[in-house]
């Protein structure tokens, strides 16, 4: 499974630029808060960023150091995944959630002028799964609380698929497990589903990121142009598809776990197939799926870098020949790097604390970003204009502006590659996995012993190419049906692949001989049994997400606005419209017991049906 790095962010304070005298101690907490999140993924950046997904320079590093070796034990898949205990993602998870409510009632009080605002504020975050190949992670700069909302929600979503990663490297694989007892492999099960459900939530929120709160923060602004590759539609989309195929795996893997528990031929398992081994025919359709899943994210993410790669050409298509007011453009954006150099410590020395090789990659660091034009960093306003209330920011707030929200990103970000790496890889095993039941569903099922052959042919050729062999991601931990011998060396993703090819050897040696002695049966060509590959065949679906209900003002239990006439708490709401004004630019709103029942009954038998 893959470890996502998690983002930080740069320190900011509410009360700044919020006015107020009813909501002091609501603001004050609202900082506290978030600036306990930002010490939890701070202290999780430094200590555990050589564990996780990385960009491209790192990944690099860790397959040079770790393809030559691998460790012994059947415990090493859990040490492979990552360094950090569930408990310490789980911390991460939790902060955010008691985060969010106080956030959304910030969002909400800005929209109904209980809080004024002075400016509009700047939030910096780090990317997760994009970075530029040298100065790896980038800190993007961007005006408005939808920036915020987002931000977290991605941080969010991302924390819990690292959470369910390191539950599933926990359990180590304990369907081989001779020694556990009934109780404890059902115990095991059960965490297993557990994870699988957690990947589910990610992928909801994720899904409600892309087509939810994106597409409104575009339609508040106006336009996102400037957005980090990983807030792009595109790119949460992809994530999502990440997660549900993580989950798909997995429960793949709860699903053989009782046979593999009971198989005696643990070692090269080959014909017959066990009576109570679940269809060969099912877990095709499922593995096929995660490859549905994990192809489709593969090209929601290149249409990221095909679609920066296009704006970038027709930006240097309008630029040629400097006039006067681009060199003084130049100029002021040169000058402005300068002057953010004093603000960097602040949020970029986390590697202060680990000896003189990170300080001088720090200092590096920060003379290649003093060369580079249009950093990414920026400090608050130095003169902020005071608003008689956050309507006459509306517009902006997030807008994607140099002059508000920081130069805009670097035209070489991409996404990391360890990440589409991963993608491939799965993708690729996942559809060997499926040709190896499909064969075995035609061998045993229907005794179409050509065609069996056909696939575990395919399936043996993707196994055995070099992308598979020598391209496995030394950080991917791939949960399949495999039923591995326990004096395995690797819990990898190279050792799994090694495994199944053994299992794929076994089964098409076996079925070769009963063709050539008993079947006779013709082997069709590749090309014609993979016009026959049934569809994928999905086993769980993302859980929808909704916002957290307001820890206090608009949407909020008992909330009294200004002047009281308005139905803004939340058990008034169902008296205003659902498209009013009052209550369209809200977030966090939940649809009352009341308000379901007069929605129930405003429709009649067959409303809309005319003929």
């Amino acid at each position: 499974m893959y470890m996502f790095e998690l983002a930080t962010t740069g320190s900011i304070s509410f009360s700044d630029f919020l006015v107020t005298t009813e909501l002091v101690s609501q603001v004050s907490e609202a900082t506290q808060l978030r600036a306990r999140l930002r010490g939890v993924l701070k202290q999780n950046r430094a200590g555990q960023s050589g564990s996780v997904g990385k960009h491209v320079g790192s990944y690099n590093e860790q397959r040079g150091t770790s393809s030559g070796s691998q460790a012994a034990g059947d415990d090493d898949c859990r040490a492979s995944a990552t360094s950090v205990n569930a408990a310490d993602w789980l911390t991460i998870v939790k902060t955010i959630e008691e985060y969010l409510p106080h956030l959304l009632g910030v969002f909400n009080c800005v929209q109904t002028d209980d809080l004024i605002v002075r400016y509009e504020p700047v939030f910096s975050w780090r990317t997760s799964i994009s970075g530029t190949r040298f100065r790896g992670a980038q800190r993007i700069a961007l005006g408005g609380l939808h920036y915020e909302l987002a931000s977290t929600l991605l941080t969010y979503a991302l924390a819990l698929s690292n959470l369910s990663a390191a539950t599933v490297a926990s359990l180590g694989w304990y369907e081989r497990d001779r020694s556990l007892s009934l109780d404890q492999r059902k115990r095991n099960d059960e965490r297993l589903k557990w994870a699988a459900d957690t990947l589910c939530r990610a992928a909801g929120i994720l899904l409600y990121l892309s087509t939810q709160l994106i597409p409104k923060w575009s339609d508040h602004v106006g336009s996102l142009d400037g957005l980090p590759p990983d807030l792009t539609t595109e790119a949460t989309l992809a994530l999502s598809n990440v997660c549900m195929a993580q989950a798909q795996a997995l429960a793949i893997r709860k699903l053989v776990s009782p046979s593999i528990a009971k198989a005696v031929d643990t070692l090269t398992p080959g014909p017959p197939l066990d009576k109570n081994h679940p269809s060969a025919s099912l877990l095709a359709k499922l593995h096929l799926n995660v490859v549905e899943q994990m192809e489709s994210a593969v090209a929601l993410l290149k249409t990221i870098a095909d679609k920066r790669r296009r704006k970038s050409a027709n930006h240097a298509g309008t630029q040629i020949g400097l006039s006067a007011n681009h060199e003084h453009e130049l100029a002021s954006r040169l000058s402005a790097s300068r002057d953010r150099a004093d603000h960097e410590h602040d949020d970029d020395m986390v590697e202060t604390n680990r000896g003189a090789g990170a300080q001088a990659t720090s200092k590096r660091n920060k003379l290649l970003g003093r060369f580079k034009l249009g950093s990414s960093k920026s400090s608050p306003p130095r003169s902020a204009s005071v608003h008689s209330g956050p309507h006459d920011v509306a517009r902006s707030s997030g807008h994607l502006s140099a002059s508000t929200a920081g130069a805009p990103v670097d035209c070489d970000v991409e996404i990391s590659s360890s990440l589409l790496k991963y993608l491939g890889f799965g993708a690729a095993f996942h559809r060997s996995m499926a040709y190896k039941w499909l064969a075995i569903d035609h061998g045993e099922s229907s005794s179409r012993i050509g065609t069996a052959i056909a696939y575990l042919s395919l399936s043996s050729a993707l196994l055995s190419s070099s992308t598979m062999r020598d391209g496995a991601p030394s950080h991917a931990l791939i949960p399949s049906s495999l039923l591995l011998n326990k004096s395995t060396k690797s819990g990898s993703a190279g050792g799994v692949v090694e495994q199944e090819l053994a299992t794929v050897t076994h089964w098409l040696v076996s079925y070769r001989k009963l063709n050539d002695t008993v079947a006779f049966q013709r082997v069709p060509a590749s090309d014609e049994v993979t016009s026959n590959v049934p569809a994928g065949r999905p086993a769980l679906g993302a859980k929808p997400y909704t916002l957290p209900s307001p820890a206090w003002g608009p949407a909020s239990a008992g909330y009294k606005g200004r002047g009281h006439a308005l139905h803004l708490a939340s058990e008034t709401l169902h008296l205003l419209d659902e498209h009013h004004p009052a209550r369209r630019e809200l977030v966090g709103i939940h649809a009352t017991d009341a308000e379901t029942h007069a929605t129930a009954h405003t429709h009649y038998a067959g409303h809309g049906a005319y003929y």
